[in-house]
């Protein structure tokens, strides 16, 4: 079983994950106010979150080389994952088993 929050923007992701302190993150690439590239950055780069297992929803995942790869702006990125999207359930539940 699994305990699941969302947000509406990359702003109001952060504030519930410093609330709530979860051991993974879905984030989509594409969210307002904070795209996923840069709030994945801000949990990997803060001791007291870079643990939280972060994965990564894009429209690009199969183009993305690995896991410190974006196309944004070619930066990298600290993602420990990512999901393809249209999103495959199977598929994100096996990530999500798997870093768990």
């Amino acid at each position: 079983d699994y305990s699941v929050e969302k947000a509406y923007d990359g702003e109001e992701a952060w504030e519930k994950i410093k609330a709530n302190r979860p051991a993974l993150v879905i984030l989509d690439v594409m969210m307002p106010r904070k795209n996923g590239y840069v709030l994945c950055n801000e949990i990997k780069n803060d001791p007291d979150y870079k643990g939280i297992v972060v994965v990564l929803l894009t429209a690009v995942a199969d183009a993305v080389p690995n896991t410190s790869y974006t196309h944004m702006d070619g930066k990298n990125t600290l993602a420990d994952d990512f999901v393809p999207k249209p999103i495959d359930l199977d598929k994100l539940m096996e990530i999500v088993e798997d870093n768990l």
